[in-house]
């Protein structure tokens, strides 16, 4: 993503700093959970929309926003909320740590993570 370097630094270390995290705490009853949230019409999406120099200096990320409905927005946001309210409840914790996309199909991972020895 061009010129979106802190941007990118930023959410890439967060991501990685989930790894150790969710190993240090879990005695705590702390679980991590890396998730890519989908593509919610944010702020900052507003913004960069708006921003004319944005088609030139992020063009892909421009397109991308353009795509986005508000329908497909709030449905993004309700599946991010359902997905962080099961991971409160302890549902996912077999999955904590690991870097997770919010429409991946959770249960099958969960099976997969089960079945490794």
């Amino acid at each position: 993503a061009p010129n979106s370097s802190a941007y990118c630094v930023a959410t890439s270390t967060l991501f990685r700093l989930n790894d150790p995290v969710d190993a240090e705490c879990p005695h705590a009853g702390i679980r991590a959970f890396p998730i890519q949230p989908g593509t919610i019409t944010t702020q900052m999406a507003r913004e960069t929309l708006a921003d004319p120099a944005a088609e030139k200096w992020a063009a892909p990320l421009v397109g991308l926003l353009r795509s986005v409905t508000q329908a497909d927005s709030d449905q993004a946001e309700a599946l991010l909320q359902q997905r962080v309210a099961e991971m409160a409840s302890g549902r996912w914790d077999a999955l904590a740590g690991r870097y997770l996309d919010v429409a991946w199909d959770f249960e099958a991972l969960q099976r997969e993570t089960a079945s490794r020895p």
